[in-house]
């Protein structure tokens, strides 16, 4: 049991408690926010993989810049007073909160000027391959930094007071959810784009969805295995320990992960015509209830997260 909650001898006695200052309405901008920069992140470096199948990087940028503004609207959501939100930033070299905040800006500012910068030609009137190459360089920065910024933001999270969280799958669900969220919405963005593709790269695309949304439901599973124990459900009836909500999630990423990619390489048998149309829909319904499901599972990852009092040590 100790070692489950990752807690010591002295925390033995510790006591599971809502905060007082708990606020259910409070947990909505704090979804947004992770879920919406995640999948900007998985986004912009599944974008990344497209480039050869066509030429869509600047649709990218702006679908990724899209969902790091709906995050950040939602950072600034959750922040009671949001005139003061600059603070937050102040004590980055000793609080993974503070990098947290700083990573998501400089993340979403380099989208932004990359996207500024590729447009630059058609603004001035004339081409330069500067440009682009100055743009794709910032793309792959900013991917770095975008992986930085999912460790700031799982870091956040595994404190000692949070037992629910304080586990290394708290990180691993976080980079998976980025990454299956990132490959189908940048997919899906290509589809769109590419009305026909070969057999070949939509198998691949497919299989790589499937691969991802296997991992995940693998991680899912193994964050129910470990709440199991923890007696901390009682006055939570939406939990991981209630078969209807684990049964939801896990439907929605096997439909949206599994069973769309398989029924869009299906589709390629169809007349050309009609199959791009098809494979289009599927990839974009994939899309929604892929970010369906990963809402749901930062629901519960916010609800089932009593606080510990810890007993006073003598």
């Amino acid at each position: 049991m100790l070692d489950r909650l990752h807690l010591g001898p002295a925390e033995a006695g510790a006591v599971f408690v809502r905060s007082p200052h708990y606020h259910r309405e409070s947990e909505w901008p704090l979804i947004i926010y992770t879920v919406s920069l995640q999948s900007a992140v998985g986004t912009l470096i599944g974008g990344l993989f497209w480039t050869r199948l066509g030429r869509m990087m600047l649709e990218n940028l702006v679908l990724t810049l899209a969902l790091g503004a709906i995050g950040m609207l939602g950072a600034i959501g959750h922040v009671s007073s949001p005139l003061r939100a600059p603070r937050a930033i102040l004590n980055w070299r000793c609080s993974w909160l503070s990098r947290e905040i700083l990573l998501s800006v400089a993340f979403v500012g380099m989208v932004f000027l990359a996207g500024l910068i590729y447009l630059l030609p058609d603004l001035v009137g004339s081409a330069s391959d500067l440009s682009a190459l100055v743009a794709d360089g910032l793309r792959v920065l900013a991917g770095l930094t975008g992986l930085a910024l999912l460790g700031a933001m799982s870091m956040s999270y595994l404190v000692p007071t949070r037992p629910v969280w304080n586990h290394h799958d708290t990180s691993a669900s976080f980079y998976a959810g980025a990454f299956q969220l990132g490959w189908v919405v940048s997919a899906a963005l290509l589809f769109v784009r590419v009305q026909r593709i070969e057999a070949a790269p939509l198998v691949l695309i497919a299989c790589g969805l499937i691969v991802l949304t296997l991992l995940r439901i693998y991680i899912i599973l193994r964050v129910v295995e470990r709440l199991r124990g923890l007696n901390v459900y009682r006055d939570q009836p939406h939990s991981w320990l209630t078969g209807r909500t684990r049964q939801i999630r896990i439907i929605l990423a096997v439909v949206g992960g599994v069973v769309a990619p398989l029924f869009s390489v299906a589709v390629i048998f169809l007349p050309e015509t009609f199959s791009a149309t098809v494979t289009e829909g599927i990839w974009i319904i994939a899309a929604l209830l892929l970010f369906v499901g990963e809402g749901i599972d930062r629901w519960v990852f916010f609800e089932a997260s009593p606080a510990v009092i810890f007993p006073p040590r003598f």
